[in-house]
């Protein structure tokens, strides 16, 4: 029982900040404040669940969480409806270089600003009327 009330009395606090504004621990004295969490990006997600009592072992089909766009359009379909477009042409139509929209379209580029991701999506959006393509 001792060691569980030193454990107790050791625990660091998860949200509290010491008095420089760093992570408490478990040997931060004084009066706590509140930790700063700063996001990397904003991202609408939602929030499915897998219920594998309900569903016989189904589960989700990616570990990430699903992001959308207030049109329900992703990135990725996007970019699928533009593949058969160069990138020459498209990329100063979004206000972008040829390159960049290069690595976009491969994968290899990890956080897409919001503009050019919007710009990407409104593109596609347009050619895909034209084509009577579906989101």
């Amino acid at each position: 029982m001792n060691d569980y009330i030193e454990g107790y009395h050791r625990h660091p606090e998860a949200k509290a900040a010491d008095q420089n504004g760093n992570p408490a621990g478990p040997d931060t004295v004084g009066l706590l404040g509140r930790l700063r969490v700063r996001s990397e990006k904003l991202a609408r997600i939602g929030k499915e669940v897998d219920r594998l009592d309900q569903d016989e072992g189904a589960s989700l089909e990616s570990l990430d969480p699903a992001e959308y766009t207030s049109s329900g359009a992703t990135l990725e379909w996007a970019l699928g409806v533009l593949r058969p477009e160069p990138a020459n042409e498209i990329a100063p139509l979004i206000g972008m270089s040829d390159k960049r929209f290069r690595d976009i379209r491969r994968g290899c580029v990890k956080e897409v600003r919001s503009e050019h991701r919007e710009a990407i999506i409104a593109l596609a959006r347009s050619r895909a009327d034209r084509a009577g393509a579906k989101e």
